[in-house]
């Protein structure tokens, strides 16, 4: 494990001095010593994009909102039984398609002093839909915000495909599943890709994201 880390670190010491781009794209990001080992289990129905406007259930005060409706996961699971949690009032879904953006949640179960210091989800709009999932890659713990969107596969099951654009891990935005990567990234993306793929990695996780009162609201649960 530490001969990978050393390599790892190596590695992107090298492509931060080659690549000023890169640099400026990952500067204040730690690089852990230690990557999971242990499979996360999560729910196989969160990643469904169905953002509604009006979601149901109780929220942190313990409000509840009679316009109760799907939210995203399962169509099966009653909206009055999730914990929405509210966001802050200036957090906003990201208005270009296809571009994962980052919400704010500060909740203190998502909030991580070295690495996620504000509890922050990724979100991406899709072909009309919306998805929420883990703020970094469960590969490499490198922020999403310029992960790609690809269109389903055969193997993502009609799920939309999001790729990590540093070590090129791809996951179905369906489920949050590891699929086969979908991009080489070149030579160095390669050497990336081989490091951490020695490295045992769950699946993305993927949270539900509606709208109450006009201001959005997570279940991370």
């Amino acid at each position: 494990m530490m001969q990978s880390t050393s390599i790892l670190l190596a590695i992107l010491s090298a492509f931060l001095l080659l690549s000023p781009q890169a640099t400026h794209a990952y500067v204040g990001v730690s690089i852990p010593s230690s990557f999971p080992t242990r499979r996360m289990d999560l729910s196989m129905k969160r990643g469904r994009g169905s953002f509604k406007k009006e979601v149901g259930g109780s929220d942190t005060s313990g409000k509840k909102n009679k316009n109760v409706g799907g939210g995203m996961g399962s169509a099966t699971t009653s909206t009055t039984s999730i914990n929405w949690c509210p966001m802050p009032d200036d957090q906003k879904l990201p208005e270009q398609p296809g571009k994962v953006g980052l919400l704010d949640t500060n909740l203190p179960t998502m909030k991580s002093a070295a690495t996620n210091p504000t509890g922050a989800v990724g979100v991406v709009t899709y072909e009309e839909q919306t998805y929420c999932f883990s703020s970094s890659c469960p590969s490499c713990q490198i922020p999403l915000t310029k992960a790609k969107v690809l269109p389903a596969s055969e193997e993502s099951d009609g799920g939309p495909r999001l790729v990590c654009d540093f070590c090129k891990a791809t996951y179905n935005l369906k489920d949050g599943s590891k699929l086969a990567a979908a991009e080489s990234g070149g030579l160095f993306g390669g050497v990336v890709k081989s490091v951490f793929a020695s490295q045992t990695s769950g699946p993305l996780p993927l949270y539900k994201l509606g709208e109450r009162n006009g201001k959005l609201v997570v279940a991370v649960d």
